[in-house]
């Protein structure tokens, strides 16, 4: 139990000092269904990462220079450019909008 207790709170630690280095809000609501929605043509690389399922760095970095070319006019032109598969498009379908609302 003691040895639990102390990876737990070294765990915690951990978390909120990344979460703290990398300016990151960590959710722990796990039971929270609310997908976040993102604009492609002005997100920055942080922003793609942390909101679409199944984009990294790579993915990403590849993204913002894809649109520096031409912006997105659907979010389908992810696929069609080779930016991403299907798969990863069937997961993101719903995170991903062209046009960004201001609020």
């Amino acid at each position: 139990m003691f040895k639990k207790c102390i990876f737990a709170l070294l765990l915690s630690f951990t978390l909120s000092s990344c979460a703290s280095q990398e300016n990151i809000n960590v959710t722990t609501n796990l039971s929270e269904t609310k997908k976040e929605t993102i604009c492609i043509n002005t997100a920055s690389e942080t922003e793609l990462r942390l909101v679409l399922t199944g984009v990294g760095d790579v993915k990403a970095r590849r993204i913002i220079a894809s649109r520096k070319e031409a912006p997105f006019k659907n979010k389908y032109e992810l696929v069609e450019r080779g930016l991403i598969g299907d798969d990863t498009m069937k997961k993101i379908v719903k995170e991903v909008e062209i046009i960004c609302n201001n609020n």
